[in-house]
């Protein structure tokens, strides 16, 4: 996992670049990603885990965590925004979903009808959450097709 802190308020840019192209599902590193900033109650901080199941896809059973996150928010209605993105290969239709604390707060779906494809399945979040600790998970609605 890789942390930062931002001090300021002045306007700040967050990217993700590769040294190759059009390779992802099939890379040496993980793709799936959870990222997760608080946005109030300065310094803003960004959190990041991995997809780290070994595959092209990986081993995975359906409804089993992908990636999973937890964090302490320090007052009550602290602010979060949350990105959870992994690819999958299948045909027919998949379901990935975003949970906080056991509730579903996020899903999406997609379908390839002739052949199995990689697609990038992504979801989002922003929402205020009480004082402590937290989990993030994301979890997916099909067997062995996940990044």
């Amino acid at each position: 996992m890789q942390a930062g802190v931002i001090n300021d308020l002045t306007p700040h840019t967050f990217g993700m670049t590769g040294p190759v192209a059009n390779i992802y599902g099939c890379a040496t590193g993980p793709f799936g990603r959870l990222f997760f900033m608080g946005i109030r109650n300065m310094p803003v901080r960004l959190l990041q885990t991995y997809d780290s199941r070994p595959g092209c896809p990986g081993p995975y059973i359906a409804g089993q965590s992908l990636m999973n996150l937890t964090f302490t928010a320090n007052t009550a209605g602290t602010i979060i925004m949350v990105r959870a993105h992994d690819i999958r290969l299948y045909t027919a239709r998949a379901e990935m979903y975003l949970s906080l604390d056991g509730t579903r707060i996020d899903q999406t779906l997609s379908y390839a009808s002739t052949s199995a494809q990689w697609e990038e399945m992504s979801t989002y979040y922003v929402g205020a959450v009480s004082a402590g600790s937290h989990t993030l998970n994301v979890t997916g609605s099909i067997n062995n097709a996940w990044g």
